[in-house]
């Protein structure tokens, strides 16, 4: 560990934890010099679309795929083990967790036409369960932003970035 790493606020030390040390070097890289840092104390995590119906069967991606159109498979299910950790950190630093989760077409980011029943592909998978009191958000489209509540949850809790966690989506862009 280096004198700046062992000097650096609790926070970022614990970001050392969750970051590998090739990761911390490709992301120094796009720092800009003399561009000040962010406080950790600003900071949310987003879990994106981690539900049973984007990760399909634990399958490879091309076997999932054939049982089920959305799904991503194995690789998918591997790296909700890899997320559980990184929140688990950002639990144990203060941070907003948050979710996101489709909507189905009854049910529309809090809308419902009708009696909207469970749609257990919209669900997010036990091993992420959300905790009680964490935030999450139903969304209509792609986005987790558009037509939902997050940007005011964030500006309300003071949040100026986010770390965002989510699965490869087959067929999806990354946005």
């Amino acid at each position: 560990m280096t004198h700046a790493e062992r000097h650096a606020p609790p926070g970022q030390q614990a970001l050392g934890a969750v970051f590998s040390d090739e990761e911390r070097e490709i992301y120094a890289l796009y720092r800009r010099p003399g561009r000040a840092t962010f406080s950790v104390d600003a900071v949310a995590l987003l879990v994106i679309d981690v539900t049973y119906g984007l990760l399909g069967p634990r399958l490879p991606t091309r076997q999932a795929v054939d049982q089920k159109r959305t799904a991503c498979g194995q690789p998918g299910w591997d790296a909700v083990g890899r997320i559980g950790p990184v929140r688990a950190r950002a639990r144990a630093l203060g941070w907003p967790v948050m979710y996101t989760r489709g909507a189905s077409e009854q049910h529309l980011g809090g809308a419902t036409i009708g009696a909207a029943e469970a749609n257990e592909d919209d669900a997010i998978v036990a091993e992420l369960a959300p905790a009680p009191g964490e935030l999450v958000i139903e969304k209509a489209r792609a986005s987790a932003s558009y037509g939902t509540p997050l940007v005011s949850y964030l500006v309300g809790k003071g949040v100026r970035m986010q770390l965002i966690l989510l699965h490869a989506e087959v067929g999806e862009p990354v946005r």
